[in-house]
């Protein structure tokens, strides 16, 4: 199961289970499918790191949303190798 097909948990969830927020990850490779672009990010979480092309994409919160109906949007920020 990928990331954006993981469900959405509510705001009271017991301890034991991770909150999820639905953010929008906007920047970076043109090449990023879509489906990646949608992703659900687990309490305690501060940036996104997605794998792609034999490294990793870095996202972080540019604009919060809390009050309205929108994700938060994450914006590119670098890319990293993968250590070999």
């Amino acid at each position: 199961m990928s990331r954006s097909d993981q469900p959405d948990a509510p705001d009271h969830a017991p301890d034991h289970v991770p909150v999820v927020t639905h953010v929008l990850l906007v920047g970076g490779p043109t090449d990023l499918p879509p489906d990646l672009r949608r992703y659900f990010l687990r309490s305690g979480e501060t940036t996104v790191k997605i794998p792609h092309r034999g490294g990793y994409e870095h996202f972080e919160c540019v604009a919060s949303t809390r009050g309205t109906d929108r994700p938060p949007l994450y914006q590119w920020t670098e890319r990293t190798t993968a250590a070999e």
